[in-house]
């Protein structure tokens, strides 16, 4: 009777591996977030994010930029893409808090890569690929778009399906020995942290699916939201009728960010519901002085003058 033999075995895993990996790692990108630019209404968001920073200081903030989006790819639930705030006195502080961390980061990678190569090439590609929307170009990072993370999700998905398919065949492992346990225990682990996220991921896929603008925003409201939700909801609160809330919260977030152009856009937006064009011209002025070519301002610039 014809016997197995272990390389043959270990052989037999390694060619179903390599046929499974590129299918599975595909099957995970297109569940995460790198597509949700496509399943749901676009942001009508114009303005970048940052703030008026120099290339040091963009140069500076691109490490916290990069692991913010990596996150939100790992953890989208509940959460809108590049909604946080960076203050241009806290730059340095917060710049070189994430660059430790992204070091760390890749470092790890690099010495798992023996155990697993995706380790450190998946995360590798991600943070190559993030790198023209770290900052670096500030006209690229626009509040609310997930679209950076197309490219730098298939790294991450490469990562994820390459622990999936090592975690697997540990479940029919039998080897004795005290190291042994350890190591099938913890690929055991892994590979049942890779379900639950896939999991959840395909659940949340369903959520995302078909939802408005509108309904984005509604599941952001808080009592104390972000600063670009925050301008999103006086919108929202506009164009519902509830002057009032949108104006005390556009008169907030003007003071604390006079810099983004879409403060200004929104409080034009509400003067012109209440007939006050002139008015509304002012502001419109503002915002295509802070953002020259936002295509919102001059729409309703040119229906005041029309």
């Amino acid at each position: 009777m014809p016997t197995t033999h272990p390389c043959g075995l270990a052989s037999g895993v390694n060619q179903l591996r390599a046929k499974t990996l590129l299918p599975a790692a595909i099957f995970i990108w297109v569940i995460s977030a790198s597509f949700y630019w496509l399943w749901q209404a676009p942001a009508p968001v114009e303005t970048p994010l940052l703030p008026p920073l120099s290339f040091g200081q963009r140069l500076l903030s691109a490490p916290h930029l990069i692991l913010e989006q990596l996150g939100f790819w790992l953890w989208p639930m509940g959460r809108e893409p590049l909604t946080f705030t960076i203050a241009p006195d806290a730059v340095m502080r917060e710049g070189l808090f994430f660059c430790l961390i992204l070091v760390l980061f890749i470092r790890f990678g690099w010495r798992l890569r023996r155990v697993e190569p995706w380790i450190f090439y998946g995360p590798l590609i991600a943070v190559l690929a993030m790198l023209p929307f770290s900052g670096i170009y500030p006209a690229l990072v626009r509040p609310f778009s997930s679209f950076p993370l197309f490219v730098a999700g298939f790294g991450l998905a490469m990562t994820l399906a390459a622990l999936l398919l090592r975690g697997l065949p540990s479940w029919r492992d039998k080897q004795r020995g005290r190291q042994a346990m350890i190591r099938r225990h913890g690929w055991r682990a892994t590979s049942l942290l890779v379900i639950a996220w896939i999991t959840l991921m395909s659940v949340n896929l369903i959520a995302v699916m078909g939802r408005s603008w509108e309904d984005r925003i509604n599941a952001q409201i808080t009592p104390a939201p972000e600063l670009v939700i925050a301008v999103e909801i006086a919108r929202q609160y506009g164009q519902e009728g509830k002057a009032a809330e949108a104006e005390a919260l556009i008169i907030r977030c003007g003071q604390a960010a006079p810099w983004y152009a879409e403060v200004s856009v929104v409080k034009a937006e509400l003067l012109l519901a209440q007939n006050m064009p002139e008015a509304a011209r002012v502001h419109l002025n503002k915002a295509l002085e802070l953002a020259p070519s936002h295509q919102r301002a001059r729409e309703l610039r040119k229906s005041i003058s029309g």
